[in-house]
């Protein structure tokens, strides 16, 4: 999958005034053309296949919670509090 976007859409995820919203509203903020919507939207669906960001069940797109990568299951992973490895 392209990770044209992915730069981009995490730097703006990751800002302090970002609010979670749908992806095609975040599609509008980072002033994604509307012929490649369905390349960005596959994009924003694939990074959270990845864990890389997360779609709420209503659809809006956030940063994935500490809670979410300690529960992936994916191995080892750092605690962000005390920087003991669990």
């Amino acid at each position: 999958m392209s990770a044209k976007y992915k730069s981009r859409l995490l730097s703006h995820l990751g800002h302090e005034s970002y609010t979670p919203a749908r992806i095609g509203d975040v599609a509008k903020d980072l002033n994604i053309p509307v012929d490649q919507l369905e390349e960005f939207t596959a994009a924003v669906r694939s990074y959270a296949e990845q864990g890389l960001v997360e779609l709420g069940q209503s659809g809006h797109v956030t940063l994935p919670t500490l809670g979410m990568i300690a529960d992936a299951g994916k191995g080892p992973y750092w605690c962000v509090c005390f920087g003991a490895r669990k």
